[in-house]
């Protein structure tokens, strides 16, 4: 992800349930801005976090707007190549490459 996207990183906030979402989605309350929230270890199909252990908001701008990514924790901030990316596998399911 490029890092000029990147709007902010914020502690675990309380999370909303919207009603007739993705499994993986609930809304993030910020005291900024409502925003949707997509928990990646939902999305990416991975097991759940172990009770203890609170996720991260990184909050995005996308062209349809801002979104916070639940992620487990944020790393270092890394310049690769466009030539190392691979395609996804073909056997993947199409609606999860986006």
């Amino acid at each position: 992800m490029d890092v000029l996207c990147v709007q902010e990183v914020l502690r675990f906030q309380h999370m909303t349930r919207v009603p007739q979402a993705l499994r993986s989605s609930k809304t993030d309350q910020s005291a900024r801005q409502i925003v949707t929230a997509i928990d990646m270890r939902r999305r990416l199909r991975l097991p759940p976090r172990a009770g203890e252990q609170t996720p991260m908001n990184m909050v995005v701008r996308t062209e349809d707007g801002a979104v916070s990514l639940l992620v487990d924790e944020i790393g270092d901030v890394l310049d690769v190549d466009a030539a190392t990316y691979e395609r996804p596998p073909e056997n993947l399911d199409p609606q999860r490459e986006s």
